[in-house]
């Protein structure tokens, strides 16, 4: 079974279809802005369970940032 396909010109449509269909707007334009580092470790921090934040201010006190930025470095081999 076929169907039958029409085509119409763009022209032969009533003039309020046609200004509907080439209606044409231009897309938001989102702009992220950039968070101060300080406000984006002191938001994660808050993400943390209690326990979670004295285990990582333990880690931290006992060998430093180094010592974090140590872990992951061999985590990412």
């Amino acid at each position: 079974m076929q169907g039958k396909a029409l085509e119409y010109h763009i022209n032969s449509l009533p003039h309020n279809i046609r200004k509907l269909l080439l209606l044409n707007e231009d897309g938001a334009v989102y702009e992220v802005e950039r968070q101060d580092p300080l406000t984006v470790w002191i938001e994660y921090y808050y993400y943390l369970t209690e326990s979670e934040r004295e285990k990582m201010l333990a880690f931290l006190i006992r060998k430093g940032i180094g010592g974090l930025l140590a872990c992951i470095n061999n985590k990412e081999k």
